[in-house]
């Protein structure tokens, strides 16, 4: 006998008895329960999958749903016995698919909640929160390179476009910075408006390096893909006068603190830290450095790449200048 499960989310059938429709189609889509004998001319004729069946030697097939947490989910079972499934079987099975379908809902109910808390948290979030560390305080302290950028001009484009055509900006903006930090290993940490606020986290102080050249890697990534962006916008964006679109990214290294911060009734996974005021105090020198990337000296020294310093800059509430560097000029 061979077996094996399915689940989706329940959908309206068109029409349940559609041409090429499978037997999970017909379970998914009305909740029945198909039970075929391969062999039979008419069961090949109504799926196309009994001829492989009954090439392969079955003599019976059923497909079964398996109710449960608003999510259709099903059983196939097939068998090469001669005289197919008995009643008996049938009857013995039952009791055992009710135990099965908790099992499976469960499964689902977690994969689920894991796909929403990594979209909305991101992974190494989401991998904690599922872990049980939901308290306000619980988390820990890592060493990380920084990432915060800010999209230049979001106030003039607010003010200029409509709700639709800024919100379908956003999305292709945010849709090119968060996926080159994602491309890098990077874990998104938060959107602030027009913010983005990611972390390199370094599992040992060896990994700086590491991390130092995948945070940098995502920002020229970044700087491409707005490039593309303004070149070759979606349909959506073309003729909407918010182009060009340019963006600032600071990097810095320091120490932060990963984890849960709120009030009782409501709490945020973040991080926090004087490293993250000072990324953000550095981001801000965009405006008058006039440079896409700024990379300060904590996160500078473990690169070998060519750079240009700008100079050591006092920044507000930061008590010793901080020297800032950018990718070499071409």
């Amino acid at each position: 006998m061979a077996c094996a499960t399915r689940s989706r989310s329940p959908r309206p059938p068109p029409n349940p008895t559609a041409s090429g429709a499978t037997p999970l189609y017909r379970v998914f889509n009305s909740g029945e329960t198909v039970r075929r004998d391969p062999r039979s001319e008419k069961a090949q004729a109504e799926f196309a999958m009994m001829k492989e069946l009954a090439a392969e030697g079955f003599t019976d097939y059923a497909a079964l749903p398996l109710s449960g947490g608003g999510y259709r989910n099903a059983i196939t079972l097939a068998t090469r016995r001669a005289d197919g499934f008995t009643e008996t079987d049938v009857r013995l099975l039952k009791p055992v698919f009710s135990l099965f379908a908790l099992h499976v809902e469960r499964h689902s109910a977690l994969r689920i909640s894991g796909n929403a808390l990594n979209a909305y948290l991101g992974l190494g979030a989401a991998t904690k929160v599922l872990n049980g560390s939901i308290k306000r305080g619980a988390g820990e302290s890592i060493h990380a390179v920084i990432w915060v950028s800010d999209l230049r001009g979001f106030t003039d484009l607010s003010d200029r476009l409509s709700g639709s055509d800024m919100l379908a900006l956003l999305n292709a903006y945010f849709e090119v910075m968060a996926g080159a930090v994602l491309s890098q290993g990077g874990e998104v940490l938060k959107f602030i408006g027009d913010g983005l606020l990611a972390a390199f986290p370094l599992q040992d102080p060896d990994q700086v390096r590491a991390a130092a050249g995948a945070a940098l890697a995502a920002a020229r990534t970044a700087m491409a893909g707005l490039d593309a962006l303004n070149r070759d916008p979606p349909g959506t964006l073309a003729g909407t006068g918010w182009q060009p679109l340019r963006a600032g990214i600071a990097l810095h290294e320091g120490e932060v603190f990963f984890g849960n911060i709120g009030a009782p009734e409501r709490l945020d996974f973040t991080v926090i830290g004087a490293a993250v005021n000072e990324a953000s105090r550095v981001e801000a020198l965009q405006k008058t450095l006039g440079r896409d990337i700024l990379i300060t000296e904590a996160v500078a020294r473990h690169l070998d790449v060519p750079l240009d310093f700008l100079g050591s800059h006092s920044l507000r509430g930061v008590a010793v200048p901080l020297a800032i560097y950018t990718p070499a000029a071409a």
